[in-house]
This record gives structure tokens, sequence and C-alpha cells, in this order.
């Protein structure tokens, strides 16, 4: 198991794009997945109970191949306004930030938006946050954005 807890807030993307990084997620030893719908998020994707079920699936699946004894925990929030309620300590991670250091850590949790960004009045509430942005020449969907997070929250 990861010995850093890693907890990553993403709004919320296609289903199917959730589904096929959980496994990379619970793999890298995310300790906690947390989706709300951003401004920008994909309004057509609901996640019901049904939805959280399959996902549980999918992690029993990738915590039996890869020996993972502890399940990633998941939960939703219906916008940006709760998440940031609930988690004020949180990070963001933005095209605007500074440049994300190697060495910070997740376990309070690290914001990453839709495939949009966020939209002012979401950046507006961010004021108060440590703001990052990936140190690379290129912009990442927010699959990738995850998975980059994830593992060099291990290192």
């Amino acid at each position: 198991m990861a010995s850093k807890k890693t907890h990553l807030i993403l709004s919320v993307i296609e289903i199917k794009s959730v589904e096929k990084i959980l496994p990379f997620l619970n793999q890298l030893g995310v300790s906690k997945l947390s989706l709300f719908y951003a401004d920008f998020s994909q309004r057509n994707e609901k996640i019901d109970s049904t939805k959280l079920e399959r996902f549980q699936k999918i992690l029993i699946h990738s915590c039996e191949q890869c020996g993972r004894s502890a399940l990633m925990e998941l939960e939703v929030f219906s916008n940006t306004k709760e998440v940031l309620k609930a988690y004020p300590k949180a990070s963001v991670l933005d095209f605007k930030g500074e440049t994300l250091p190697a060495s910070v850590g997740f376990e309070k949790g690290v914001i990453i938006g839709p495939e949009g960004g966020f939209s002012e009045p979401e950046r507006e509430c961010f004021k108060e946050r440590e703001i990052y942005r990936i140190p690379l020449d290129m912009v990442l969907k927010s699959e990738s954005a995850c998975v980059f997070v994830a593992s060099i929250a291990q290192i």
C-alpha cells in the first residue's frame, strides 16, 4: 500500500473516463476520490447509486489484481461550493497556478477541474487556496491530470 495518503477531488467527467482511471488511481494508492459537479462538468453524466456500485466493483477487482487491502473511498458532491466547504484546506490544480512542487502533499485534497477548466466564479472562490499548475508544456485532460498527480504524490 502506498505510504502517502492522497485525496483527489475531481470534477465530474464522462463516466467511461472515470471507470477507466479508477484502477490506475487505486494502484497508485489514492486513498480517496471525491467527485463534484463543476460549472463546466458533463451535466448529462449523473452519478447515482448504480454507478457508485459499479465503481466499487471496479475498485474491488483492481484491489484483487494489485494486492491492495483497503478500498479507495468514493464520495459525490453536487457542486463546487459544497466540496470547498467540506475540504477547506484542499489545494487546486489550474492552468493559472504556481508550478506544482515535487514535494507537495495531497492528503488534504487537490481539486482537479473539468476539460474546460474552471469558470471565473469558481476561480474567485479559490483565491484563498494554494493553486498549482502541472509543469508541462501541454494541457492534460482531466483523467491524465489525475493519474499524473497520483503518481507524483507517491514520490
